[in-house]
């Protein structure tokens, strides 16, 4: 049964990425691609981490934060951002 499970499991995560248009040239795409790409993208449009955290269903902050990718540029950004408000 687990087989077949993930065997559907797979095939689906091949269809979704077939129909988002995203090439698999250097690079494997699995179920956890798409949890990280959701979680940065919930960050950078502005939710809280602790948000992101209950939405993904971690218990720990430290499980969440191995899913969030941040670029340097945007740390930088924001932290001037908070020093120039104030």
């Amino acid at each position: 049964m687990k087989r077949e499970k993930l065997h559907a499991d797979t095939v689906w995560v091949q269809n979704v990425v077939k129909r988002s248009g995203v090439s698999l040239e250097g690079g494997k795409i699995n179920s956890h691609t798409f949890r990280h790409s959701c979680a940065t993208r919930l960050l950078r449009a502005g939710m809280d981490i602790t948000m992101v955290q209950k939405f993904l269903g971690h218990k720990n902050i430290a499980s969440t934060m191995v899913y969030l990718h941040t670029l340097p540029s945007e740390v930088a950004s924001k932290a001037v951002a908070v020093f120039n408000s104030g």
